[in-house]
């Protein structure tokens, strides 16, 4: 079995009260100063990941006033070298199908997280998963990695849905997300508004 830890995020982590310093001081707390963090944007369009890059590297030498932080970006060939020499892993959000196909095609990563800090904001979250609530017109339960034990709910309660809302009402889109968490009965439910994260030791 391997040792390894966990941060699911509920999205939109700067909209935390301390603007996502939170999140970002667990990432790296075991680690200390010169953390190497890899940063997989593989949920967006390739053309966003060099700017999703810089936006990270400056939230984690800017909140952490560390500028040693080893900040670089993963890429579906080399990811699975990337995950053994780096210190901790954040999955960012976007496109949760996207996310889980593309690492799907990068090797067998998940052999390489002994000791690892492995942390997914949204569908980051989602993918970490066993199971989630995918938040479209109609929201519907889906498949992740399964790592994390839990079934996800990020975004949770949000006043915006990107993704449309077929109900009209936000107050029956969340009741009906409700009721599909109470029909799956899912022992573990991890539902996380904007700018809130869980953490959670695993051994996978």
């Amino acid at each position: 079995m391997r040792q390894c830890r966990f941060i699911l995020g509920g999205g939109h982590l700067p909209r935390a009260r301390d603007g996502g310093a939170g999140f970002y001081q667990k990432l790296v707390a075991p680690y200390g100063k010169g953390a190497k963090v890899v940063i997989c944007a593989f949920a967006r369009e390739m053309k966003a990941w060099p700017a999703i890059l810089e936006q990270e590297r400056g939230l984690l030498t800017g909140l952490l006033f560390d500028p040693s932080s080893q900040v670089t970006l993963a890429t579906v060939a080399n990811f699975k070298s990337q995950v053994a020499s780096a210190d901790a892993v954040v999955l960012r959000g976007g496109d949760t199908e996207r996310l889980l196909k593309m690492l799907n095609q990068a090797g067998d990563w998940l052999c390489d997280l002994e000791q690892k800090t492995i942390a997914g904001s949204s569908a980051g979250a989602y993918a970490l998963a066993s199971k989630y609530v995918k938040l479209g017109q109609i929201p519907e339960v889906c498949n992740g990695l399964g790592l994390v034990d839990v079934l996800a709910v990020a975004h949770y309660r949000s006043a915006t849905l990107p993704g449309g809302n077929a109900f009209g009402s936000l107050d029956v889109y969340w009741t009906e997300v409700d009721r599909l968490i109470n029909q799956v009965e899912y022992k573990n439910v991890l539902q996380l508004s904007e700018g809130e994260f869980a953490i959670i030791q695993s051994k996978t």
